[in-house]
């Protein structure tokens, strides 16, 4: 954490302040939002040519969506950080051994031994470097870039001690937490009492967090209390993964407890992780699950008073 302590942040505060405000706009529904990224980030396709291909593909959806909104789209890329994965189960079976599982490539390796399963600290700097070169490339990309035409950054602060160690303060006195442009956490992580929900609660980076079918209402009156306290338009993003069983049923209260507490929240969709179907143990999703849900998400969230975005995530 020292060494990572005393490399210079990946983005700046003025950076993030700009989000912020770009935020506010989709909040209030004049801008749409579109975050794309895979589960997990391969540090080696950090070179020029892999941030190109994933900047095409993020430029093509919110082109597509903006088309069928007819609403100006921001673009955000699940990337240049996303490089630790969160896991249902701490162990795995491979070739007849236990091992622990692979966490991402932040953390330990995938390969078949116990040696790459450890937990590796040194790989948080290669990290760094691999989210460094990104960024670079991205700024490279467009010169200039408008609100609109710009790639934010976003990721999981899922690995406290990687964030922490680049946590800054501007000026101000204000914390930012340097690591990305707009940090989130999971539904795994996302206890009211936890470090991860409490250390968004002390930056001001725009924040978000995933709600699944067991949040409840009075959950998010406490979330938004929590992470928005001041009430201000694009602090705080909800993402929805709710499967499309049961998204028309779960979400509607969920809105509402926002609006009840006043919370200019941005809702978003994660169609991917909740519309999981095992088959003989392989992880399969069927586009007609991740259709409906969106289609349900939107449903709800219009008819309850809230302005949606849109999120995909990409499963690797």
């Amino acid at each position: 954490m020292r060494r990572l302590a005393s490399l210079p942040p990946l983005v700046s505060p003025k950076e993030i302040d700009r989000l912020s405000q770009v935020l506010g706009r989709c909040a209030s529904g004049a801008l749409s939002v579109v975050q794309v990224g895979n589960c997990a980030e391969e540090p080696r396709e950090s070179d020029p040519h892999s941030v190109r291909r994933l900047a095409g593909l993020i430029d093509t959806l919110a082109g597509t969506w903006q088309l069928v909104t007819g609403t100006p789209v921001v673009r955000v890329g699940r990337m240049a950080g996303q490089y630790a994965k969160p896991r249902s189960e701490p162990m795995e079976t491979v070739g007849g051994r236990r091992l622990a599982v692979f966490r991402g490539h932040m953390v330990n390796r995938p390969g078949p031994v116990e040696g790459d399963r450890r937990h590796l600290p040194d790989h948080m700097l290669d990290c760094y470097w691999s989210a460094a070169r990104v960024l670079a490339d991205l700024r490279n990309l467009r010169e200039e870039p408008s609100c609109q035409s710009r790639i934010w950054t976003s990721h999981e602060a899922l690995v406290l001690d990687y964030e922490l160690a680049l946590l800054r303060r501007d000026g101000l006195g204000r914390a930012f937490l340097t690591s990305t442009h707009w940090p989130w956490v999971g539904e795994r992580t996302r206890q009211l009492d936890h470090t991860h929900v409490r250390l968004l609660a002390t930056i001001r980076n725009p924040v978000a967090c995933k709600v699944g079918p067991t949040a409840t209402p009075e959950y998010i009156r406490n979330l938004c209390l929590l992470l928005n306290p001041r009430n201000e338009p694009g602090r705080l993003t909800l993402i929805s993964r709710m499967g499309a069983a049961k998204v028309g049923e779960l979400l509607p209260p969920l809105v509402a407890a926002a609006r009840d507490v006043k919370c200019p929240v941005l809702w978003m969709c994660d169609p991917m992780h909740a519309n999981t179907r095992r088959q003989n143990g392989v992880k399969t999703r069927l586009v007609e699950d991740i259709t409906t849900e969106i289609r349900r998400f939107h449903q709800c969230v219009s008819e309850t008073g809230g302005p949606a975005g849109q999120a995909w995530f990409l499963s690797g």
